[in-house]
């Protein structure tokens, strides 16, 4: 009797994960492991994450100093990620490196706030940033590769509110936990938050996960006809070779990448110091402090469903220059803001301008990429991110120090514009690469993404194959 009831529930849960998400069949328990493994990591995050830069300027360091600390995280991850992202393209190498970089956060958890020296602490701080771009790429490689055709989007927006949930529920706690334990407790409970998560993706990932995977063929090549699971997807892969140099070959992507790292400079040099601005600046109340965290997480849990479904219907590329221009008003107007109302106002938008690039930037990569490259393609976007997250603590920070704090929100805006800017021109060259091609021209079997279908990027683009052995030598249209 328990058993069948166990078997029913299990089975309801699994048919409602079908029906949310839409991963491929067969694969939703999977989904629903990562789904609850990113739960756990984001709430770890929401009790260090707000609190690593208040620790460090606690220990006497100026702005700039906490800027190349924070920056030398970046570092480690922009060296590794593209080796990393290649690794990953094989999902039992996937599954190690994810279990092993949760496992070796709870140390450095636990002793990171009791360092009080520069050395110890870039050491522990850029080892925490490698674990920390190692479990991500991990995890978002994986879920990218659970997606059917035409609902990536959704699948990764249904995934990605797990963080913000998480994210929400800590840091409204706040207001608790630093009264009773201070920073040091507070990265205890994410320390046990991390041990958690590591014990259960041993246990949830022990099994090799079954169902079909959606077949692929070279670039170019349409799905087989008649296969049901693809949705008729004529968004037609463009790389399958987990060759770095092929995907950078191509314009769109490179002025994408560059975009997103330029988006990373932003939110990086926003989220570093803002926690100081709030808490040395404004001198806000621990209760408040936690509330203004919590706001965007809160907020992100909608907006990310709704910028996923808009990347499937629409395509990616004009939601997420809309959520670029959002994150351009909310850093420009936060250094003229001091009130709680306006300061809870200004992280909403904060909300939709990072649900947009984190939902949409992964999404936008899944149209393109190949499942069998796609772990190097992410380990390609964490690059990027990477470098906008060694840039920017150090250049702001020095900013910070000359001009005060308010001037580095100002700098975050312009760069956020700057994103903006090459996002636009990236979807013009998908655009004009889509026009060049004369109507009705198109090889049997292929027809323009956007008939028929969600997928695309609204342009009613078709993707051409490559002749063989012609690598570089023309740009994806």
């Amino acid at each position: 009797m328990v058993r069948g009831a166990r078997g029913g529930l299990g089975g309801g849960l699994t048919a409602w994960v079908g029906r949310v998400a839409r991963p491929l069949p067969g694969r939703e328990r999977e989904f629903g492991v990562y789904w609850i493994a990113t739960f756990l990591i984001n709430a770890g995050w929401g009790l260090t994450m707000p609190l690593l830069s208040v620790h460090l300027f606690e220990t006497g360091m100026n702005l700039a100093a906490v800027g190349v600390i924070q920056a030398l995280a970046g570092l480690a991850a922009f060296l590794s990620q593209g080796v990393l992202g290649t690794l990953s393209d094989r999902r039992a190498t996937r599954r190690r490196y994810l279990i092993l970089a949760t496992g070796a956060t709870v140390p450095v958890f636990l002793v990171l706030p009791h360092l009080r020296d520069g050395l110890s602490l870039a050491l522990a701080v850029t080892f925490n940033g490698l674990l920390m771009a190692t479990y991500i790429t991990m995890l978002y490689t994986s879920v990218s590769a659970l997606g059917r055709p035409g609902a990536a989007g959704r699948t990764f927006a249904v995934y990605r509110i797990s963080g913000s949930i998480g994210w929400s529920i800590t840091t409204l706690l706040l207001g608790w936990v630093l009264p009773w334990g201070g920073i040091v407790g507070a990265y205890r409970l994410g320390a046990g938050l991390f041990a958690v998560v590591t014990l259960f993706l041993v246990l949830g990932l022990r099994h090799r996960a079954g169902g079909p995977g959606i077949p692929e063929g070279p670039p170019g090549v349409p799905l087989a006809p008649g296969h049901e699971e693809a949705e008729d997807a004529a968004a037609r892969v463009l790389e399958t070779i987990p060759d770095p140099r092929r995907i950078l070959r191509h314009r769109e992507l490179q002025l994408f990448y560059l975009g997103i790292s330029l988006f990373t400079f932003a939110q990086t040099a926003g989220s570093v110091y803002l926690p100081i601005y709030l808490r040395e600046g404004l001198q806000v109340s621990d209760g408040f402090f936690g509330l203004l965290q919590a706001v965007p997480a809160l907020g992100e849990i909608p907006c990310m469903l709704l910028f996923g479904r808009a990347g499937d219907r629409w395509g990616t590329a004009r939601p997420l220059l809309a959520g670029y221009l959002v994150g351009v008003a909310r850093w420009t107007l936060l250094p003229f803001l001091a009130a709680p109302v306006p300061l809870v106002a200004v992280q909403i938008l904060q909300a939709i301008s990072y649900s947009a690039g984190e939902i949409l930037g992964v999404s936008h990569l899944a149209e393109r990429i190949g499942v069998s490259a796609r772990g190097t393609a992410v380990g390609i976007l964490s690059s990027f991110q990477a470098l906008g997250k060694v840039t920017a603590p150090v250049l702001t920070g020095f900013i910070g120090d000359a001009a005060g704090l308010p001037a580095v929100f100002l700098s975050a805006g312009g760069a956020m514009l700057l994103a903006a800017g090459l996002m636009d021109g990236s979807r013009r060259l998908e655009a004009r690469a889509a026009g060049a091609i004369p109507e009705g021209t198109a090889p049997e079997g292929e027809r323009p993404a956007g008939e028929g279908q969600r997928g695309g990027d609204g342009a009613g683009r078709w993707r051409r194959s490559l002749p063989e052995g012609a690598e570089g030598s023309q740009e994806r249209t």
